[in-house]
């Protein structure tokens, strides 16, 4: 297993931030809404796990539109953080 070097930027949501920064992350970029970074627009989006046994083992849930360089189509992503022990 690798590790991401702490420099890496790591975009994320606002609930997820504060944690990265602590590990040791320095280049942390929250998207509250929407995030130009480079030639990417990412857009939030509300989503949910399909069912709360997947909400209990998983956790919360971010969906994200990527535009890129003003392109279309769209790109939908969700993304789940998940703490290693």
């Amino acid at each position: 297993m690798k590790l991401l070097p702490i420099y890496i930027t790591i975009i994320c949501t606002l609930a997820d931030a504060h944690a990265l920064k602590e590990m040791g992350f320095s280049s942390v970029l929250p998207i509250e809404e929407t995030l130009r970074w480079n030639d990417l627009t990412l857009h939030r989006q509300e989503v949910k796990h399909r069912s709360e046994d997947t909400l209990e083992q998983l956790g919360e849930v971010a969906g994200f539109i990527m535009e890129y360089q003003d392109t279309k189509p769209s790109i939908g992503l969700e993304t789940v953080f998940l703490t290693m022990k």
